[in-house]
């Protein structure tokens, strides 16, 4: 007798299955394919060293000095930011984030950029590609769900709450992760 999952068990299953799976991808021994394109890998640089050599992710890398999260980006473990540039960044109030007291929503809503591991813009339109549905959803720091989907050579994710933006380009890769922008909020506020 075989057993079978009921759809709400498909869905967790497969939910579950998905991050793995394209984690998995990205984890070869093989030379990148031609048609991989990374602006920038520097082994040397961590997540918060890339932040900081970008002049349009500097209200995200005063963000993550602020909050205290630079000590976390800066740690062995690999993570992929989804980093709002400084005109995503605009839709925030200029005086959120500016005092202590606004540190842990600003350490939140940062979480919610935040994947675990290291995954590539080539990774993310691979793992869609394979996909029966055309998407692909992963879980970020902050446990909360992102959907990835691809319209042609444009990648969009999207947050439980709405909120969507697109990658602008396949960012940079650091010796402990990799640094995409993106052009908008992945939180409603």
């Amino acid at each position: 007798m075989s057993a079978r999952l009921n759809p709400r068990g498909r869905v967790l299953a497969l939910a579950l299955a998905a991050p793995a799976l394209l984690l998995l991808g990205a984890c070869t021994d093989t030379e990148p394919a031609a048609e991989d394109t990374v602006l920038d890998v520097s082994a040397d640089e961590t997540v918060s060293d890339l932040l900081d050599d970008d002049p349009a992710l500097s209200r995200t890398a005063e963000l993550v000095d602020r909050t205290g999260l630079e000590d976390v980006l800066d740690a062995a473990p690999s993570y992929t930011l989804l980093a709002p540039t400084d005109t995503a960044m605009g839709a925030l109030d200029p005086e959120q984030g500016a005092t202590a007291a606004d540190n842990p929503a600003m350490a939140a809503l940062l979480r919610g950029h935040l994947l675990p591991g290291f995954v590539t813009l080539d990774d993310i339109t691979r793992a869609i590609d394979a996909s029966e549905d055309g998407q692909v959803t992963m879980q970020t720091m902050a446990q909360t769900p992102l959907t990835f989907t691809r319209s042609g050579e444009t990648v969009t994710v999207s947050a439980a709450d709405g909120a969507s933006a697109t990658i602008g380009g396949p960012g940079r890769q650091g010796g402990n992760g990799v640094v995409m922008p993106v052009d908008g909020l992945l939180k409603t506020l």
